[in-house]
């Protein structure tokens, strides 16, 4: 006997994601069966292991969902983004999982498939099973974030890996424009930012522990915690500026260190939705440190350059050449360079080498074994962040001070 498809009730909504969502299915997945529900009576006698609501569905009361949550139907809401309400509306009812209607409907249906009741059990066993530390009595937020091209992901994740043999790290994908660790190391994009952040606001901090698992299930060799990135870059209209930094104080409160990187590109884009709002804030305001990485060219100068006065940190940055070649001459004329186009807006801490194993550890999805990429990144860590570490207390006093900067 062949098995039931994976049955989805959407509710027939005026917006019409509901429609888009039923043809898609129909036509392109078939373990997967949605069908448009008009009712209460539907939804009860539709035999459904997800239903899809919006804010708009006039009979959507505690009692419905408290019903569905006993016959152990997962609900999901569709929320409109130009109405902010609505998503609190959503919220206030109990439902957990949300997605914005901007989604389009393939997303949407790749986000139903891994909220499925299987899929939940699996992301909450991992919760349970993880250990849940104290609150740390010290930590710092470090930001590393560059032009495009410059490599400030792979100088993350390098950091990441080498501050682990000391500290406590999480590793957090805050790029709303090209998210990528997750797919670097080779883990699976759920759980990712978003589903963390979406178990924060009901339950505290307990979502942090469900860390990036491995593409086929298996659990991370990973020293540092990773937190996946969104899963497109279409998505990033579900990700605010007030929730990443709920997330960033549950992470100081879990992690000596939480690395976190941004959108290479931070333009101040409020006229058209504020499209680089998230990666703005934590380089202004919201991160203990930034650092910055620049591409060790005078194309990669000139980029470093204008994403500093985008990015507005109120401190001075630590910079880091990175993909330098072999010659001094070269990397002192750059650094000259820098120094005259940003002023005493930066301070160059280091040059980190262009070595084959970084692209060899790309390939292979894995961390760049020992060499000079890994020997330069532990200097110019040992430089900016033990300091750091040992300084910043977490009654948040330093972070209070760098947004009164920020906002004057």
């Amino acid at each position: 006997m062949a098995e039931r498809p994976f049955r989805v009730g959407a509710v027939l909504s005026p917006r019409g994601w509901a429609t888009r969502l039923h043809a898609l299915a129909t036509d392109h997945v078939a373990s997967l069966e949605v069908v448009v529900v008009r009712d209460r009576l539907a939804v009860s006698t539709g035999e459904l292991d997800l239903l899809v609501v919006d804010d708009g569905t006039p009979w959507l009361t505690p009692s419905l969902l408290a019903e569905l949550s006993a016959a152990g139907v997962t609900v999901v809401g569709v929320w409109d983004p130009g109405e902010p309400v609505a998503q609190r509306r959503l919220g206030e009812l109990g439902i957990r999982h949300r997605i914005a209607t901007t989604v389009g409907a393939e997303e949407m249906l790749f986000l139903l498939e891994h909220v499925r009741p299987t899929a939940s059990n699996a992301v909450r066993a991992t919760v349970e099973a993880w250990p849940h530390p104290n609150p740390v009595a010290a930590s710092t937020v470090v930001a590393v974030s560059g032009a495009p091209g410059a490599g400030a992901r792979e100088v993350a994740i390098g950091m990441a890996a080498e501050i682990a043999g000391h500290h406590s790290v999480a590793l957090v994908d805050l790029n709303e424009l090209s998210p990528g660790v997750a797919r670097r190391l080779g883990l699976a994009l759920v759980p990712n930012v978003l589903t963390v952040i979406e178990d924060l606001l009901p339950h505290g901090r307990d979502m942090l522990a469900a860390a990036a698992r491995r593409t086929d299930g298996s659990a991370s060799e990973l020293p540092f915690t990773v937190v996946a990135g969104l899963l497109s870059p279409s998505d990033w209209t579900r990700l605010s500026v007030d929730h990443v930094r709920r997330l960033l104080d549950a992470c100081r409160q879990r992690f000596e260190v939480t690395i976190v990187t941004t959108s290479p590109i931070v333009e101040d884009l409020r006229r058209w939705g504020d499209r680089f709002a998230v990666s703005r804030s934590i380089l202004a305001e919201d991160a203990d440190q930034v650092i910055g990485v620049c591409e060790a060219t005078p194309r990669g100068v000139l980029r470093f350059a204008d994403w500093l006065v985008d990015a507005g940190p109120p401190e001075t940055v630590p910079a880091v050449l990175n993909k330098a070649k072999r010659s001094r001459v070269a990397l002192a004329d750059l650094t000259e360079t820098l120094d005259s186009l940003c002023g005493d807006r930066v301070r160059v801490v280091g040059s980190i080498p262009d070595d084959r194993r970084v692209a060899n550890a790309d390939w292979n999805a894995k961390l760049v074994p020992h060499g000079p990429f890994t020997r330069a990144v532990a200097a110019i860590t040992n430089q900016v962040i033990p300091e750091r570490v040992s300084s910043v207390s977490d009654d948040g006093r330093r972070l209070n001070r760098r947004r009164e900067v920020a906002s004057r």
